[in-house]
């Protein structure tokens, strides 16, 4: 099946882009939750040039989300326009959800699909805050579909593989948890391939190199404030 470009998918979502856009509008505030205070402040201090305070660290989240939104902060820009994100985030993901099913489903099945999953209730309810949610869910998306796509395609591996690798790197930024998460597969996976050396585990190990290289800044900074080895906050289960 020929592969279609991100645009005209998107044309099939204009409804849900709508309806998000609304939802936003109308529900959004500018009475900041404890969570957005967080992530608001830590896109305060990247703009400043520091993440946490040295002398008293408190790495409650990854600076993936926080990097995604420091513009807007720098900017000074209303809450509105960050909260206006998600849309951005949640139309991405069902459009990268929608090239996912495509390889699999014909194009209707695939569409109906698709606004299932974009008018999921829980999903819808916390686009009007300034969460790391929609970011998280569109990082997913991007990770999945381009790390089928590599196993789909004879051309382009590399590239697949980086991409994917990208999306997988912040994702892991945005859920720390899912640091452990990328550096057991990775070791497990490299443990295989002594065993078994194939091309999907060669291109796999690529995706969770990358993205674990990704995240390497992160822990080095993280050590250099904490004095702990590969830590990825100091909070939190």
């Amino acid at each position: 099946m020929q592969e279609k470009p991100f645009l005209r998918p998107l044309l099939s979502f204009l409804p849900l882009l709508v309806i998000y856009t609304v939802i936003v509008l109308l529900f959004s505030s500018n009475e900041l939750r404890p969570d957005e205070n967080r992530y608001l402040e830590y896109a305060t201090n990247l703009t400043q040039g520091f993440y946490a305070d040295t002398d008293n660290p408190e790495i409650w989240s990854g600076p993936g989300y926080p990097l995604v939104i420091t513009p807007f902060v720098l900017a000074k820009a209303p809450f509105i326009a960050i909260q206006l994100l998600n849309v951005v985030f949640l139309i991405g993901a069902v459009v990268f959800l929608f090239k996912t099913l495509s390889m699999y489903f014909k194009p209707r099945q695939s569409i109906v699909i698709c606004y299932l999953f974009g008018l999921y209730p829980p999903m819808l309810r916390y686009m009007v805050f300034i969460y790391t949610e929609s970011f998280a869910i569109l990082c997913t998306c991007g990770f999945l579909y381009y790390a089928i796509k590599l196993h789909k395609q004879a051309s382009n591996k590399l590239q697949n593989s980086l991409i994917s690798g990208l999306f997988l790197g912040l994702l892991v930024l945005t859920r720390v948890t899912f640091g452990y998460v990328i550096t057991f597969a990775l070791i497990l996976y490299l443990v295989v391939y002594l065993f078994k050396k194939s091309k999907k585990i060669y291109h796999t190990l690529i995706i969770l190199f990358s993205g674990f290289v990704l995240c390497v800044p992160f822990l080095i900074y993280t050590y250099s404030v904490t004095g702990q080895f590969f830590s990825w906050g100091t909070n939190g289960g």
